[in-house]
Formats: C-alpha cells, sequence, structure tokens
C-alpha cells in the first residue's frame, strides 16, 4: 500500500529529476520554447566543416555553366570567458577549390595562402558577435591575398587595361578594403553563419519575422527582412531546429552593387558599360540544428539564389552550403 509520504517522496524525485535535465539542457525552456544561449567555458573549441557548392546558370539552361566546389574547416575555440563576454579564435585549415574551369593550379595556390589564418573576436555573453580584435593582422592578410590574386588574373580582365590603370585600380582596392570596417566585412561571413542566431528565446511552430541590417562595405545600408521558425526540439537528442527565410531589399540591393562596381572602375567606367539596366534578386533559405546544452550549432545548410539580369542576358547562381 502507497502512503501519502510515498507519493509525496515519488513527486519530489520527479521534480528533481527534472530540474537536473533543465540544467543540463539550459536552451530548453518547455516542450514549446527554446533559446540560443552560449554556455560556454574557457578552453572548450568545437571544428566545423564547411563546403559550398557555387553553380552559374546562364538564360534558362538547367545545366550549370560553371561550378566551383570549396571546402575548409575551422576551429572554433573559447579563448577567454567573462561574465559579460566570450573571447573566440578561429583557425582555418584543409582548404580546397575544386573548379570546372581547370584553373587547379591558381585555386591549390590562393588554398595555400587560406591555411593556418585566424580571427580573434569578442560575443557577448550569449554568443552574439560583438567585433573582430586582430584586424590589423588580418589587413596585411588581406593585402597578401590580393596581390597574389590580382597578378594571376589581371590578363584576364573582362576589359583591357594598361599596366598602370591596372596598378592604380590594385592601389585603391586595397586601400579601401583595408580599411577597419571593410576588413571586418570581409571575414564575417563566417562568423556570422554561427553566432548570428544567438541571444533569442522561440516558440514552436510560431513564424517570427525579423529586419537584417547586412555587413556591407564602406558606408553604404544594405537592409533586408526574414523570418525564423522553430520546427522540432528533441530533449533526447539534445537539439532543436530552426528554419530561416531572408532576403535584403531590391532597390537597396541593386543600388549597392551597381555603386560598389561603379566604384571599383574609377573613371573607367566607359570601358565596362552602363549598368542602368541591371536588376537582381537575392533569397536565401536555411536550416540550423543547435545544441539545447551548449548552444553549438550542429548542422547548418542554406542555399542562396540570385537572379541577375541585364538587356545582354540572364544569369542565375546558386551557392549551397553545408557545415556539420
Amino acid at each position: 500500500m502507497h502512503t501519502f509520504k510515498d507519493r509525496f517522496l515519488f513527486i519530489i524525485v520527479l521534480c528533481m529529476q527534472g530540474m537536473a535535465f533543465t540544467q543540463d539542457l539550459p536552451n530548453f525552456i518547455n516542450s514549446k520554447k527554446v533559446t540560443t544561449v552560449a554556455y560556454w567555458e574557457e578552453g572548450d573549441s568545437q571544428t566545423y566543416h564547411f563546403k559550398t557548392i557555387n553553380e552559374k546558370y546562364k538564360g534558362d539552361n538547367k545545366k550549370p555553366e560553371s561550378q566551383t566546389t570549396t571546402e575548409y574547416d575551422i576551429n572554433i575555440t573559447v579563448a577567454e570567458e567573462a561574465d559579460s563576454f566570450y573571447i573566440m579564435e578561429m583557425v582555418y585549415s584543409n582548404f580546397s577549390i575544386q573548379s570546372s574551369d581547370k584553373k587547379k593550379a591558381i585555386n591549390d595556390e590562393f588554398s595555400g595562402l587560406q591555411d593556418g589564418m585566424k580571427i580573434r573576436y569578442k560575443t557577448n555573453n550569449v554568443g552574439q558577435f560583438d567585433t573582430i580584435l586582430n584586424i590589423n593582422e588580418l589587413a596585411s592578410e588581406l593585402e597578401k591575398q590580393f596581390n597574389f590574386v590580382t597578378e594571376k588574373i589581371k590578363d584576364n580582365l573582362p576589359v583591357k587595361l594598361s599596366n598602370e590603370e591596372f596598378e592604380t585600380v590594385l592601389k585603391v582596392l586595397i586601400k579601401r578594403f583595408t580599411t577597419p570596417k571593410n576588413v571586418e566585412v570581409l571575414f564575417l561571413s563566417d562568423i556570422l553563419t554561427i553566432h548570428g542566431y544567438f541571444g533569442f528565446e522561440f516558440t514552436l511552430d510560431k513564424s517570427e519575422e525579423f529586419e537584417i541590417t547586412y555587413p556591407v562595405f564602406d558606408e553604404f545600408e544594405l537592409n533586408g527582412k526574414g523570418t525564423i521558425l522553430l520546427t522540432s526540439i528533441n530533449r533526447e537528442g539534445d537539439s532543436f531546429m530552426l528554419n530561416v527565410n531572408s532576403a535584403p531589399s531590391k532597390s537597396e540591393l541593386e543600388k549597392y552593387i551597381i555603386e560598389i562596381f561603379e566604384s571599383f572602375t574609377m573613371g573607367l567606367k566607359g570601358k565596362l558599360g552602363e549598368l542602368s539596366d541591371f536588376k537582381i534578386t537575392s533569397k536565401s533559405k536555411a536550416r540550423y540544428s543547435f545544441e539545447l546544452s551548449s548552444g553549438w550549432p550542429k548542422i547548418i545548410t542554406e542555399t542562396i539564389t540570385n537572379n541577375i539580369s541585364t538587356k545582354k542576358e540572364k544569369i542565375k547562381t546558386v551557392s549551397k552550403t553545408t557545415v556539420k
């Protein structure tokens, strides 16, 4: 016969087990709610393999005109932990580029420039990105990469430039891209892939709308909108899934690309043609799996589709990225 005391003790045991389970999975709020908060300690690390397949289609062709596959590993280490922030180190390795245009030698050389590159950055206490800390070091690395790439492609530009014109363009590009703001923009992509959705609470099957301010060069602005949907919570599997759809403003994106392109030509616009008829749309569809216990992303997939048109042609580019 079970007494009231037995039942009371049984209830206490269940509550204690539930508390322990919640402590082990701090991002689990209840069966319908989760948070994306970083629960890390100094010395924690994660290694991710990035694989991106870029395809280019012309007109209405179903077969890509060109395809490039880029793969690399990044190791992320919590270098320092404090009450209000984390200091993170992201180190690149095992870079490889495979291209259908058979420029293997150039790709192999460029891949070698990436291996060992380190980005040191700061997040807030929930894992949201704050700032890159080793900007000057990255600016020097970027200048080295610019010199390598431009030297390799200068004889295959879409327009013929004299050596003097080419050197002028190169100097301006290096000066422009190695400003602190633009260096940060160039190195933000992978950081935001990992840290872009920290610091939020989500409810199962409830779509949340959000506004985006994209990281862009100089003083330009590029805004957009998106939706996030929590599709599943798996306590036993220590995971939950988010679907994220987003797109930049069409008018702002077109203006941004045209202004960037025209500023790069520095008075050579006549050689490169007018862009008044240039049109572009872009959209992203992503799926994220996070750990309930630590907040680290487990698997990320994203497809970005761009449709570009001018008076002369239509082009579609598709970029498919997998991170795991």
